[in-house]
């Protein structure tokens, strides 16, 4: 009786090690991706009573609200994204004066 005992507890705790282990090896993984995963997490709970109200709106049917929130999210963040590229090349004189004035403020150009 005393060696199952002595057995189980020796199983429970490499059990309890090695979960501890692949549960660090997991964060470890993933410790790129937290960020990305806390913003992603932030935009669905923000969002997600405006989702709720669209899928009414549209028949109660979950594809079809998840399709208009993606192209909405998408719209949101793709299009200021397209608006400064686009104001880059109107600016570019502006931009390159005052790179080249903080240089020549560092001492780095001498012209």
């Amino acid at each position: 009786m005393t060696k199952t005992n002595s057995s189980d507890l020796t199983r429970t705790t490499l059990a309890v090690l090695f979960i501890g282990i692949l549960i660090a090896a997991c964060f470890w993984v993933m410790r790129p991706f937290l960020s990305s995963l806390l913003w992603a997490a932030m935009i669905v709970i923000a969002t997600w009573p405006f989702f709720l109200k669209l899928q009414t709106r549209l028949w109660g049917k979950r594809w079809l609200a998840v399709l208009m929130m993606t192209v909405l999210l998408l719209l949101v963040l793709i299009v200021p994204i397209c608006f400064a590229i686009l104001t880059i090349p109107d600016r570019a004189d502006e931009i390159f004066k005052v790179i080249k004035g903080r240089f020549q403020e560092e001492g780095w150009i001498n012209y």
